[in-house]
């Protein structure tokens, strides 16, 4: 990503020339532009001195790569994003090994607060909750305070949730979700093994079409999906041919009795293949919600993301596919899949099959939904 300063006074538009001459533009490696992040530093321009207005721009491109390096776009960004990147500031090492100052620090964090204030007004960020953004930035001098000089590396692996605590996690979204509503429950439970065996992130699995759930492919262990994701770009995953015959048991049994109901009341149905009981496709806030509750029940600190994140870790540790894992995950780089995941997998403490992981994931889904 770099910033490049353009000149706008040769615009033939009044509006637009007001702007005036090397005003910071931010760009992607391939020069195609940062349309959002672009549109706030043009709104910035006729109010900010220059030297103002570079410095903002370097803080929204330090913030953009951050995001960019933690595999999140724009749009997907929420409360528990943004604690983490006041987390990260507040825990980065330079080279030399000397933490960033506080005035750094709160320079920062204030920047990235003031683009994501605006970027939720406009809508970009729909998740994102202002007021509680609010507090995170209030509270980072005492965060700082205490985490700023934990001896940590700055090249720390990527998160992940150990075997035993990624199947606790399935089971426990059922027990949270399940108690008055058996349809609800397994909806939930294979919402989130979806998740964890294909490694899709959460706005794909809330929009996944019910039209693009593949017929089981006997042949194999795994049948190919087609999934859309960032940019719209589509790629394939494989979806394990266990877990693909809950979900259509799903689908013709208990979401089919659902549009029955719904079709009755004249509802107008999402066509996603997990609508909530009134018909709509689910949501990530909604789904963002129930992890947290989750987390809290069972005392291990999850997000939609770390499920992603195990899927890759585990991939490459028991199948050592390089290339395969960075398609399944829809990544343009395979060093982007290596950055991520391939020094985490040697501290992952579990031997075996890639098929056992995918059978021991089923196993503990099943007998949650059955309970």
């Amino acid at each position: 990503m770099i910033v490049i300063g353009c000149n706008f006074n040769v615009s033939s538009l009044k509006r637009v020339s007001r702007l005036g001459d090397n005003i910071p533009q931010l760009f992607y490696s391939n020069l195609s532009p940062c349309l959002e992040i672009n549109e706030y530093l043009r709104s910035l321009a006729l109010k900010n001195n220059a030297k103002s207005l570079q410095t903002n721009a370097e803080h929204i491109k330090e913030f953009i790569m951050w995001i960019s390096s933690i595999d999140e776009n724009l749009s997907e960004i929420d409360d528990n994003i943004f604690d983490y990147y006041i987390d990260a500031l507040c825990e980065y090492k330079k080279k030399n090994g000397q933490e960033l100052s506080w005035n750094t620090v709160h320079s920062r964090a204030s920047g990235a607060y003031r683009f994501l204030l605006w970027a939720s007004k406009k809508g970009y960020c729909p998740n994102l909750n202002p007021e509680e953004i609010n507090n995170l930035r209030q509270s980072a001098s005492k965060r700082y305070k205490i985490k700023g000089h934990h001896a940590k590396a700055i090249n720390e692996p990527i998160k992940f949730l150990q075997l035993g605590a990624a199947l606790s996690f399935v089971s426990a979204v059922g027990e949270l979700t399940g108690s008055r509503n058996h349809l609800v429950k397994r909806r939930n439970v294979l919402l989130t093994s979806f998740m964890l065996q294909t490694g899709v992130r959460v706005s794909e699995a809330c929009n996944f079409p019910l039209k693009d759930l593949p017929e089981v492919n006997t042949r194999g262990h795994s049948t190919p999906a087609r999934v859309i994701g960032k940019g719209q770009k589509a790629r394939v995953i494989l979806i394990p041919n266990d877990l693909l015959f809950e979900l259509w048991e799903y689908v013709d049994i208990d979401r089919e009795k659902q549009l029955d109901q719904l079709r009755e009341a004249g509802s107008i149905v999402s066509d996603t293949l997990f609508i909530t009981q009134n018909g709509h496709p689910l949501s990530v806030n909604w789904i963002q919600k129930l992890f947290r509750k989750t987390s809290k029940q069972i005392g291990v600190h999850a997000h939609p993301h770390l499920l992603r994140h195990t899927f890759g870790t585990y991939h490459y540790l028991l199948n050592h596919d390089l290339t395969a894992l960075s398609k399944l995950l829809g990544h343009t780089s395979e060093e982007t899949t290596r950055e991520y995941y391939v020094h985490t997998a040697i501290l992952v403490a579990y031997s075996g099959t890639y098929n056992s992981l995918q059978r021991e994931i089923d196993k503990i889904a099943k007998e949650t939904i059955s309970e």
